[in-house]
C-alpha cells in the first residue's frame, strides 16, 4: 500500500530514523509480522531488525507478542502512540525548560540592572483569604502550600480537593507539626490531607506560603502578632522572579520537613 510521502516526513520530525519509519509503517499497513517477515516488508536488514524494534517499543510505537512463536510484532494504534509521543515530548520540553530557568534565572537576577518587582501588600484576613482562594482556583499545573495555621488549612481543604478532581496531581503540602495536636497522625482532620498530595510535617512554620505553577503566582500571609485582633496580613506577587524565590524557599522547607 502506497502511503503519502508527508507521513514519512512527519515521523522523521518526531525523531524517527529512516529504518524506524519503514518498520512502523509496514506494521500499520500489513498487521502483525514476525522479525523475518518485517525485514522483508520494510527492507530493513535482518541484522538490524531487533535493535530497531526495541527502539520503537521504547518509544511506544510497537508492541511485542511473545506468546506466539516466532514472536510477532504489531503497531501500537496510531492515536495511542501519537498521544504517548506528545506527552513524552512536552514532558521532556518542560523538564529542559525548568532546568534552564533554574540555572539562568539566578544568573540573570545577579547580573542584570536592578528591577522594580511588583509585590502587593494585603491588609486584613478577608482580603488575604480572597487572594488565596483566587490563587488556588486559577492554578493550572501544580500547587505548593506550607502553613502553620489551622484556619487556613481547614478553610481551603475543599478548594484543594477540587484541584485534585480537576486532575492536578502535583500538590505538595507542609504542615506545622502541632497544628492538629500531638497525636496528629491518628487525627482524621489531618489524615484527609494525605489524600490531596504529598504531605510533610515541619516543627515550626511562620505564616502561610502558597506558590502556584512554579511561581506564576505566589503569596505569603502571617498573623499580625503586634496586634490583639489576630488578623492576617499578606504579600502577593505575579512576578516570576519573586515566584522563583518563593519556590526555592518552599523547596528548602519541603526538603527538610518530615515525611509521613
Amino acid at each position: 500500500m502506497e502511503l503519502p510521502r508527508h507521513l514519512k516526513e512527519s515521523l522523521k520530525d518526531l525523531g524517527f530514523t529512516e529504518y524506524e519509519t519503514s518498520i512502523y509503517l509496514s506494521l500499520v499497513t500489513e498487521g502483525s509480522l514476525n522479525a523475518k517477515e518485517l525485514s522483508k516488508k520494510s527492507k530493513v536488514p535482518y541484522s538490524r531488525i531487533y535493535q530497531i524494534l526495541q527502539s520503537l517499543i521504547d518509544k511506544g510505537f510497537v508492541q511485542r507478542d511473545e506468546e506466539d512463536r516466532p514472536t510477532l510484532y504489531r503497531a501500537t494504534p496510531p492515536m495511542e502512540a501519537i498521544q504517548y509521543a506528545k506527552d513524552r515530548y512536552f514532558e521532556d520540553v518542560n523538564k529542559k525548560a525548568q532546568n534552564l530557568l533554574d540555572v539562568l534565572n539566578p544568573i540573570y537576577i545577579m547580573k542584570s540592572i536592578p528591577q522594580k518587582l511588583e509585590v502587593f501588600y494585603l491588609e486584613g484576613s478577608e482580603n488575604c483569604y480572597m487572594k488565596l482562594s483566587e490563587l488556588i482556583t486559577r492554578t493550572e499545573d501544580k500547587l505548593y502550600l506550607a502553613s502553620g495555621s489551622i484556619q487556613v488549612l481547614e478553610k481551603y481543604y475543599d478548594e484543594l480537593k477540587k484541584l485534585r478532581l480537576r486532575g492536578i496531581a502535583d500538590i505538595k503540602i507542609v504542615i506545622q507539626k502541632d497544628v492538629f495536636g500531638i497525636d496528629y497522625e491518628n487525627s482524621s482532620r489531618f489524615q484527609k490531607y494525605l489524600e490531596l498530595g504529598t504531605v510533610k510535617i515541619t516543627p515550626f512554620m511562620f505564616g502561610t506560603m502558597v506558590i502556584s505553577d512554579d511561581g506564576k503566582d505566589s503569596f505569603f500571609a502571617f498573623k499580625k502578632f503586634l496586634f490583639t485582633d489576630g488578623s492576617f496580613t499578606g504579600l502577593f506577587s505575579e512576578n516570576p522572579v519573586v515566584g522563583s524565590i518563593m519556590r526555592e524557599w518552599f523547596n528548602y522547607i519541603f526538603k527538610e520537613a518530615k515525611e509521613i
